[in-house]
């Protein structure tokens, strides 16, 4: 089995078809992180979940690459592409930027969606006042 659209890369086919497992352990625990820490009042806290939700997602997508590469150099009469696994190592130095951008964003959507929500950050009626 080999990735049929060569416009994905390769290891995110990897990841996919055989590390989607350990990605989702990863994603599903770094989203309800950055929810539930963008409903704090404080930056700290706010900080503190989006850094540890960036970890484990970042640690999802290695560990899904890196067990995904096992799975298919285990198969029977695997392909050569199986074997050319550096994509691996560079998730390990490069895997957190797309887990800082997405949760990045998701960050940002909670925290207005939550303010739009609270009364208390509710926009005001604006009232012009008379000059005299």
């Amino acid at each position: 089995m080999e990735p049929d659209n060569k416009l994905i890369p390769e290891h995110l086919w990897v990841l996919w078809t055989y590390g989607r497992l350990p990605f989702l352990l990863g994603w599903i625990p770094a989203c309800l992180s950055v929810v539930i820490g963008s409903g704090s009042q404080g930056v700290v806290t706010r900080g503190f979940c989006l850094g540890f939700g960036i970890l484990l997602m970042w640690g999802g997508y290695f560990m899904g690459v890196e067990i995904g590469y096992r799975t298919w150099q285990g198969l029977p009469n695997p392909p050569d592409e199986a074997f050319s696994d550096t994509d691996g190592a560079s998730g390990l130095f490069l895997g957190w930027l797309p887990s800082m951008v997405f949760l990045g964003c998701l960050h940002a959507l909670s925290v207005s969606i939550r303010r739009g929500t609270n009364s208390s950050y509710a926009t005001t009626e604006f009232k012009p006042q008379k000059r005299t």
